[in-house]
């Protein structure tokens, strides 16, 4: 009977055995998804076991070994985990399906909790790999629950729907509530704030806890000495500390930091607690009196006061309360405590920034008049301009009426707003005294040229600059502040010499002023496009770069630098010794750096469960919506992040991008540290795309939480074909076509059109005609059908089918969507052009009415590309260069943007070289140099447009601006044999404005060895002219002795005239006249025939008139001037006749200009032909 009663018992054992082997086997399939990433600042790694249900574990640490156990069976997908946290874990040294074993890469400390159902696991220190790229300056990790131990028992789950609380006290009894002290972690960042007081400076230490100190008092030297880790943020130079602090540094250790203040003689030093905070306050001579000095909060430790004269130590212990008898805190009028700083308190980081220790000054005049208006002495020769100012009712506007394109910079420094312009102005300032405009405290014109406004007051209105025609008008608003569109940095640290680059085509010239307030010079470079501005500030050893609205402020931190504009915007250089360094920020740890995405289970798992997130089992979409949001009411704080996650999902799932973005984003605030879980930062990406966001898109696509993960991939691709990088979105789409299955039909629909779209434009067929299938089964929307169609007709097109392209086109009516109806238009056109049916007039007119339809489009780029060509095309240089200029501004990150510049620069050329050169009228060419003149080619080609506007500029007597352009060219963009042909033509151009002096000077300072024959013979002929302007005839007819030239010949014959030296003369027409027809002659000839004749009557020598007449006398009868020929070379004619002298005169008179008028009318001027060519004629006979 026993042994039965034993053999039933293990007989059921082995039965529930078996049951349970069953159960665990069943258990054992679900499978775990495992996440993992490195907090570099913070210095530690997280790992995240993504449980379905609520589970129980323990972790514990021995020594480099992690375990993990859980109460219940699963497969853990751990590879990617794994790989991402390669700086902390070294990879598994035993799994099975409840525990994991875990070889870590150091004595790392463990901190443990529950996300709602996820366990987490966060390893603590820093790895030598994240070592080498941190940061000098790192803040604390941000707070986690309690509960941290080196091993953790194993712990009850939480209800499914909780927020890492932490374990119970009961379960935790035995362990820390914090990490052991030899644990690694950042020291706190410790600001100091300063305010100004009536008679002393109050100096707080903002620490975030209690801590121990002692103030160390050796004569004029304080040193504070803090008793705990902390860093002092006082990185940086100050030119000024308020009063009477003469210096301020940080010295001793980040674990036992010291604050030493270098004081000005004689002053007294009291110093108190505040709560955790550490307050000084500083008095020149005695000590502030108790009313003011005292603390301005109670409970706090009693004041204590140093003098300058003594030497003390005053130890505080972190357990030191105010007593009864301690100096109680000031009150205000009403019994209420003062605050510890005044309104005007400023931080030690603003002071580094360049903040100004002047105190303001408060008027009851001021607030009730209106600002205070500080009218500096501007350019007396400075033309006047009104500023309109409007009180709106949230904020002022401001109005700037220029009569000229004019540059603004934006931007804030030393407490105040700056504006700047790129012209200059005194600007009548009277309309900031009108009644009721209160937002500005001072309003000050700074001296000299540029133009330029400081405003003081106003620190919570954003400033909003716009254009309008020729003015600038800047909305002051309650909102955020900052650039519209960042500008580009980038460094070329292997440019000689190093650069930083600032891409902003619309860039004016780099200007000089000086900060009022500072006492320093900032380099300003304004822009003609709103807007455009650095975002955030950047700062390097060799300068600053200030955060600015709109253009550029740059503070130099160092001698020799070089600030230029260039033909892409703004390139910073020093001098010797270039200590650039790079704009990027920090490389990310070898161990993290390969990005190829990991294999096994985690790889390919979806992040997105839309169909179970859309809940459609649960209710219709009002009633599920309606119970969430209640969920998010409801919930305690530490679990209302999992309810919105919830709802977020929920939104996205049924394709509210809005809302679900909006969740998340909340998410982000609330909890105050970035979002690292890889689900809600693709659920914020795909919303920000889905909403008109592409750039919020990207930043949450880029971060490492993402990588790897597939289900990113369309959203990547979705991006790339946005940015028109064609074959990164094919690729893309091509990896993850089966993920978009389960999106709502519309954002389906739009991923879907993408991808064909990519198909197309990566010249894939048979993938564009399967998507368009797709599509077409997909039960499309009349709009959405209008878009298949532009698709199909695209793709017609691409196999060269241009009927079946204009077939589909022609169908698209309007049904379509604003994006897809001028998309189509686009393409019309572009195929009508190429066929010849429609001309560039008619392409433009077309395509200017789909500007506003595109603005902010996919199609905004190619169809301003487009229109700027045809302009270039059509003879309208400024029109297309305009368009291309506004193009490079809006999309400076674009990968067509060389491509744009090449056609800007192209354009610019033929604009003064090209076939239509003639076309351009004078005022036009001038304008067009002047307000793209950074599109001048360097070298030979740069300095042929210089010549070729000079013509232009001598064409209507603007001498002095051909001058200026022609040396611009001479003494910076050019060099060698180009810097030789620009140096004559700028002499041949002074030399008509009649200053020979200076025409030899332009032809000595752009001298050069080694030149070709021609040109070296011009610029002598061109010395010799300007040397017998001066009165050097001699010196000039010596530099032309060996000429034999016929162009050498003439100027030396009107030289030896103008010298009356008549025989001389008559011998160099001989010469001219020695090859001459003596049956026909040239006109020139024939001149030259009539002023021989003339010479050999002013020399008297019949002999000589006899011989002229006789070898070209038959000739000359057949010219004009053959009759006056007969009459002086008649024999019987008066050699001293007065007919002569007149004709002396008047051919004295007009030879030069008639000449040089003949060499501007050639067709190859000679200073502007290219190398080797003969040039003209530059005297005359």
């Amino acid at each position: 009977m026993i042994l039965r009663r034993r053999l039933a018992r293990f007989l059921m054992g082995l039965l529930l055995a078996a049951l349970a082997m069953a159960a665990t086997g069943a258990r054992a399939d679900e499978t775990v998804r495992t996440r993992g990433w490195v907090h570099e600042k913070e210095g530690f790694g997280r790992l995240v076991f993504d449980w379905a249900g609520a589970v129980g574990y323990s972790a514990k640490i021995d020594g480099q070994t992690l375990t993990v156990e859980f109460d219940r069976p699963a497969s853990f997908a751990t590879d990617r985990a794994l790989k991402l946290l390669a700086p902390y874990i070294a990879g598994i040294a035993e799994q099975t399906d409840r525990r994991l074993v875990l070889t870590l890469t150091g004595p790392w400390k463990l901190k443990s909790f529950y996300d709602g159902t996820k366990v987490a696991l966060d390893l603590y220190g820093t790895p030598p790999a994240l070592a080498k790229t941190a940061p000098a300056s790192v803040a604390a990790p941000a707070p986690l629950p309690a509960a941290v131990a080196t091993a953790t028992p194993l712990a009850t789950p939480p209800p499914a729907d909780s927020k890492m609380p932490p374990p119970t006290a009961a379960t935790t009894a035995t362990q820390p509530t914090a990490p052991p002290a030899n644990a690694t972690t950042a020291a706190p960042v410790v600001k100091l704030r300063f305010g100004q007081h009536d008679g002393y400076t109050r100096l707080v230490l903002d620490f975030p806890e209690t801590v121990p100190y002692r103030v160390d008092r050796q004569g004029d030297d304080a040193h504070i000495v803090i008793g705990a880790p902390a860093r002092l943020a006082l990185d940086g130079n100050v030119s000024s500390w308020p009063a009477p602090l003469k210096d301020l540094h940080a010295d001793g250790s980040e674990s036992k930091p010291v604050l030493t203040l270098n004081l000005v003689p004689g002053t007294t030093l009291k110093d108190f607690r505040d709560g955790p905070r550490i307050v000084l306050d500083l008095a020149p001579g005695t000590a502030p009196a108790a009313s003011s000095a005292a603390p301005a909060v109670a409970p706090a430790a009693a004041p204590t006061t140093t003098a300058a004269t003594t030497s003390a130590a005053t130890d505080h212990a972190n357990a030191a309360p105010a007593t009864a008898d301690s100096a109680a805190p000031p009150v205000d009028n009403a019994g209420q405590p003062k605050p510890l700083l005044p309104p005007n308190a400023m931080t030690a980081a603003d002071l580094l920034n360049g903040a100004s220790t002047a105190t303001p000054i408060a008027s009851a005049a001021n607030a009730k008049n209106g600002p205070e208006i500080d009218r500096l002495p501007a350019d007396p020769g400075a033309p006047p301009l009104t500023v309109a100012v409007v009180q709106a009712g949230d904020g002022p506007t401001l109005t700037f009426s220029w009569k000229d394109p004019t540059g603004l910079a934006v931007f804030r420094r030393s407490g105040a707003l700056w504006l700047v312009f790129d012209k200059p102005a005194r600007f009548d300032l009277s309309g900031f005294s009108a009644p009721g405009l209160d937002a500005f405290d001072k309003v000050a014109q700074l001296g000299g040229t540029p133009a330029a406004l400081r405003l003081v007051g106003a620190d919570d209105l954003a400033a909003l600059p716009r254009r309008e025609g020729n003015s600038w008008i800047v909305d002051l608003r309650p909102q955020a502040e900052g650039a519209a569109t960042p500008i580009p940095v980038t460094s070329e640290p292997d440019a000689a010499p190093p650069r930083t680059v600032l891409k902003l085509v619309s860039a004016g010239e780099p200007m000089t002023l000086r900060d009022p307030e500072v006492g320093d010079q900032l380099t300003v470079v304004t822009s003609t496009e709103p807007g455009l501005g650095v975002e955030p500030a950047q700062g390097l050893p060799a300068f600053k770069l200030l955060a600015t609205v709109q253009g550029i402020a740059v503070e130099p931190r160092q001698d020799g630098l070089q600030i230029v504009k260039t033909a892409e915007g703004i390139a910073i250089t020093t001098g010797a010794n270039p200590t650039l360094a790079p704009v990027a920020s920090a490389a990310k740890p070898d161990a993290a750096a390969d990005d190829t995405p990991p294999d096994g289970p985690a790889a390919t798992e979806r992040l997105f469960d839309l169909p179970a997130w859309r809940r459609e089992q649960e209710g219709d979409f009002a009633t599920v919506e309606a119970r969430l949001k209640a969920a998010v009411e409801a919930a305690p704080e530490d679990k209302r992040e999992i309810a919105q996650l919830d709802l977020a999902r929920f939104y996205f799932a049924h394709g509210r991008a809005a809302e679900a973005g909006g969740l998340i984003d909340l998410m982000g605030d609330e909890r105050k540290e970035p979002l690292l879980d890889p689900q809600p930062l693709l659920i914020e990406a795909a919303s920000a795309f889905l909403t008109g966001d592409p750039v919020a898109a990207g930043s949450a696509l880029n971060q490492r939480a993402l990588d790897g993960e597939l289900e990113a991939d369309p959203w990547r691709g979705a991006l790339s074909a946005l940015k028109g990088d064609w074959a990164k979105a094919a690729a893309d789409f091509q990896e993850s076509e089966a993920l978009i299955d389960d999106y709502p039909q519309a954002v389906r629909f739009q991923l879907q059109s993408l991808a064909v779209e990519s198909a197309i434009q990566t010249q894939d067929a048979a993938t564009a005609h399967d998507g368009l299938d797709k599509l077409k089964a997909d039960h499309p929307t009349p709009p959405q059908e209008a878009r298949i169609a532009f698709l199909e007709g695209l793709l017609a097109r691409s196999e060269g089918n241009a009927q079946a392209a204009t077939a589909a086109w022609a169908g698209i009516g309007p049904q379509a969507d604003a994006d897809t109806a001028a998309r189509a238009e686009f393409a019309r056109v572009d195929l009508a052009q190429e066929t010849g049916a429609i001309t560039d007039a008619e392409a433009i007119k077309r395509l200017e009415a789909l500007r506003f339809a595109t603005r902010g489009s996919l199609m905004e780029f190619p169809l301003l590309e487009r229109l700027g060509e045809l302009y270039l095309a059509d003879g309208r240089p400024r029109q297309g260069l305009e368009l291309l200029r506004q193009l490079a501004s809006h999309f400076p990150q674009h990968r067509d943007l060389n491509k744009v510049m090449a056609a800007m620069t192209k354009g610019f050329r033929d604009a003064f070289l090209g076939p239509a050169a003639k076309k351009l009228k004078p005022l036009e060419a001038i304008a067009l140099y002047g307000q793209f003149s950074e599109l001048t080619p360097p070298g030979a080609e740069g300095g042929e447009i210089a010549m070729a506007l000079a013509d232009r500029m001598i064409d209507i007597d603007l001498l002095d601006r051909a001058d200026a352009v022609l040396l611009d060219q001479v003494r910076h963009k050019l060099t060698g044999v180009d810097k030789a042909r620009v140096g004559a033509k700028l002499a041949e151009v002074r030399l008509l404005d009649e200053d020979p002096d200076q025409a030899l000077a332009a032809l000595k300072e752009s001298g050069a060895p080694d030149l070709p024959a021609p040109l070296a013979a011009d610029r002598r002929r061109l010395e010799a002219e300007a040397l017998h302007r001066t009165g050097r005839s001699l010196e000039a007819l010596a530099l032309l002795a060996n000429d034999q030239d016929p162009d050498a010949g003439k100027l030396k014959a009107r030289m030896y005239w103008e010298m009356k030296e008549w025989a001389l003369a008559a011998q160099e027409f001989d010469r001219l006249l020695a090859g001459a027809d003596a049956q026909q002659l040239t006109p020139d000839q024939a001149e030259w025939g009539l002023a021989d004749a003339i010479a050999l009557s002013l020399a008297g020598d019949k002999f000589k008139l006899a011989e002229l007449r006789q070898k070209i006398g038959p000739a000359m009868k057949e010219t004009a001037q053959g009759p006056t020929f007969a009459m002086l070379t008649d024999p019987d004619s008066d050699p001293e006749s007065l007919l002569a002298t007149k004709l002396a005169g008047v051919a004295r008179f007009e030879s030069f200009m008639t000449d040089y008028k003949a060499k501007l009318n050639a067709a190859a001027p000679s200073t502007s032909q290219a190398p080797g060519t003969a040039p003209a004629a530059t005297a005359g006979g």
